[in-house]
C-alpha cells in the first residue's frame, strides 16, 4: 500500500503547479487577499488544490488588531481542454478570525466549504494566469482570486 502511495504521489507532483494569488472577499466590509496555492494533479482531469489566504480587512478600527486567514483544500474537475481550460471547484476550508485590543482578544474558528468555478488562460505554457470565484461558507461570502501559476 505504501508503495502504491508513493508512486501515486510521485505521479502528482511530475505535474504540479505553484501560485502566489491576489484577490477580494466581497462581504463583511471587503478584504484584498493575499496568498499562495499549489495544484496536485491526480488524473488528466482531476486535481487538489490546497491554499494559504491572509486577509487584510478594508473596515479596521484604530486601536484594534485583525488577524484572518483560512486554509483551504479544494478539488479541481477540468471541464475543457487547450489553450483555455474551465474547471468546477469544490473543497473545504479552514477560516480563523482574531481580534486583539488593549482589553483583551477574541477569536473564531469554523470549517466550512468551498464551491465555484475556475479558468486558466495559456493553459499549455509554464507560466498560467488563472482566475477563480467561489463561495466560502465560513466568512459567508463570494471570493475573487487571480494568479499566476508556475509549473506544468
Amino acid at each position: 500500500i505504501a508503495f502504491a502511495f508513493m508512486l501515486t504521489a510521485q505521479g502528482a507532483l511530475a505535474q504540479s503547479r505553484f501560485a502566489p494569488q491576489i484577490g477580494y472577499l466581497t462581504d463583511g466590509g471587503g478584504a484584498f487577499i493575499i496568498g499562495v496555492n499549489g495544484e496536485f494533479f491526480l488524473k488528466d482531469k482531476i486535481s487538489i488544490q490546497p491554499a494559504f489566504n491572509y486577509y487584510l480587512l478594508n473596515d479596521k478600527v484604530p486601536g484594534y488588531s485583525y488577524s484572518y486567514w483560512s486554509l483551504d483544500a479544494d478539488g479541481h474537475y477540468y471541464f475543457t481542454e487547450g489553450s483555455t481550460t474551465v474547471y468546477g471547484l469544490a473543497g473545504f476550508s479552514y477560516a480563523h478570525a482574531g481580534i486583539e485590543y488593549a482589553g483583551g482578544s477574541f477569536s473564531d474558528n469554523e470549517f466550512g466549504l468551498n464551491l465555484g468555478l475556475g479558468a486558466n488562460f495559456l493553459a499549455d505554457t509554464k507560466l498560467i494566469p488563472f482566475v477563480e470565484l467561489k463561495y466560502n461558507s465560513p466568512f459567508e461570502s463570494l471570493i475573487i482570486t487571480a494568479g499566476l501559476r508556475f509549473g506544468k
